[in-house]
């Protein structure tokens, strides 16, 4: 093998030295060999990052040193043989704890060193395009003051005139595109809360007074919170009213000897525990479900009014106002915007526990 030196750690394959199975067998050096790797790329950077002519005398010492340390463990690596020495897993462990103590020493030593010598070049690449750019845009304001020196004034008060025009199209153009995003939450937050519309087509279907009807289109409303809320809400009191329907049929045909089952019979402990099941898992549907709904109701409602001062904000300004009054109406527009306005919704999820029953009834859909 190539002889191990400073000028090409960069190319060595530690990973073939050490991880060489046909020539250690089991005692591979696999928990060194990862800190060997992060060596290798410590100096390589630090030689890249030049730092011999940016640090102390006595910290590139340090570095050196290290550095031949490290050459001398992979010179080592590269001459142990397994067969030629009797206590080779003394070797193997001994090796392992040097590299990783090296690495260790290393890494929290030169750490502040890389952090420098890393703002030290990209404050030079900044500092060098900075100055390109200056250098551009020098020669550029050069051509264009001599080309415009003759009419200076008027080209002046054309430029701030412009100027002007551009910083009130750029406030309107921006909250055009606020106003677009906040109303397309506001409709992707009531679709989740209050589900969407659509068309269904209805089969025809035939009466014995009306004869046969016509397919038609009817409108329904698909998905949602609420629907969701409403259709646990539903069975809940089906079953309910189902329960009380029954129970009352059983007695009153019991009490005249129509039948002779009674209650009891019918209503057991086993039926009643599953029953009282059901409805909990009903219930706790019609919980999750109305919390869901307010959440993004109030959500829904938080983005309608931030549309809302946008498009206030956009026609204001399409008037071309002064430039203070200007910046102030976008200063409180911006306000308005973002500020928390209680709107109920959160106030009635966090208190739906008590009355939830009452207000699942006071928003269940009427019938027209």
């Amino acid at each position: 093998m190539e002889e191990i030196v400073v000028e090409n750690i960069k190319n060595i394959n530690i990973k073939v030295l050490a991880l060489n199975k046909d020539k250690f067998g089991p005692l591979i050096f696999e928990e060194s060999y990862p800190r060997m790797e992060g060596l290798r790329s410590l100096f390589v950077e630090l030689d890249e990052l030049d730092y011999k002519s940016k640090l102390t005398e006595e910290e590139a010492n340090n570095i050196d040193s290290r550095k031949k340390n490290f050459i001398t463990q992979l010179t080592k690596l590269n001459e142990f043989d397994l067969k030629s020495d009797p206590n080779f897993t003394n070797t193997h462990d001994n090796f392992e704890r040097d590299v990783i103590a090296l690495y260790n020493s290393a890494s929290k030593d030169f750490r502040g060193i890389l952090v420098y010598l890393r703002q030290e070049i990209t404050l030079k690449n900044q500092s060098e395009k900075e100055l390109q750019d200056q250098k551009k845009q020098s020669a550029k304001a050069e051509k264009r003051f001599n080309e415009l020196s003759a009419e200076l004034a008027s080209k002046l008060e054309k430029l701030d005139a412009q100027k002007q025009q551009i910083e009130t199209k750029k406030g309107v153009i921006a909250s055009k595109i606020l106003a677009y995003h906040f109303s397309k939450q506001a409709n992707d937050y009531i679709k989740n809360a209050d589900g969407e519309i659509v068309k269904k087509k209805c089969k025809p279907k035939k009466y014995w007074l009306w004869g046969e009807q016509p397919e038609k289109e009817i409108e329904v409303q698909a998905g949602g919170w609420l629907r969701r809320r409403n259709l646990f809400f539903n069975w809940l009191i089906i079953i309910i009213v189902a329960n009380l329907i029954l129970y009352f049929a059983i007695f009153f045909l019991n009490k005249i000897g129509i039948i002779t089952m009674q209650t009891k019979d019918w209503f057991t402990i086993e039926y009643g525990v599953g029953k009282l099941a059901l409805l909990t898992l009903l219930y706790y549907g019609v919980h999750f479900a109305s919390r869901n709904y307010y959440v993004n109701a109030n959500l829904a409602a938080i983005n309608k009014h931030r549309k809302n001062v946008a498009l206030t904000l956009d026609d204001y300004l399409e008037t071309n106002p002064e430039k203070g009054t200007r910046s102030q109406m976008i200063k409180q527009g911006t306000q308005a915007m973002f500020e928390h306005l209680p709107n109920g919704y959160l106030t009635k999820a966090e208190k739906q526990d008590s009355n939830l029953i009452n207000e699942i009834i006071n928003t269940i859909p009427k019938k027209e």
